[in-house]
């Protein structure tokens, strides 16, 4: 699940940010919650970095689905105020998006046959 609604950081406003949870660091009974904010869902599907990272302190009980529990509670905070709950999209990457910078200068294998 992902979480869309308006957005408000250093003096932007963000009509359609897309925000998913992007790591987590849980306890036995809390957890600390890193929420990835794109400019939009576009901006997420295409691969771009989050225009904001918010970590947000979260109770946890062993029984729930961190996740789920995560996006409820967020739901309730000032920061998301006015956010919905979505289905998360796949992110679409091309082959160069996800290559690294070393790897793309190297020279590429030919065929031994035309070499």
């Amino acid at each position: 699940m992902a979480i869309t609604g308006k957005y408000s950081f250093n003096a932007y406003l963000l009509d359609e940010a897309y925000a998913v949870i992007g790591r987590m660091n849980i306890s036995e009974s809390s957890a600390v919650v890193y929420f990835n904010v794109y400019a939009s869902l576009s901006a997420y599907t295409m691969g771009n970095p989050p225009v904001s990272t918010v970590p947000l302190p979260m109770r946890y009980a062993s029984g729930d689905i961190p996740i789920e529990a995560f996006e409820a509670q967020a739901l309730n905070t000032p920061i998301f105020e006015g956010f919905e709950k979505v289905a998360t999209e796949a992110i679409a990457r091309s082959e160069a998006s996800t290559q690294s910078l070393g790897a793309s200068i190297l020279p590429q294998k030919t065929d031994e046959k035309t070499a």
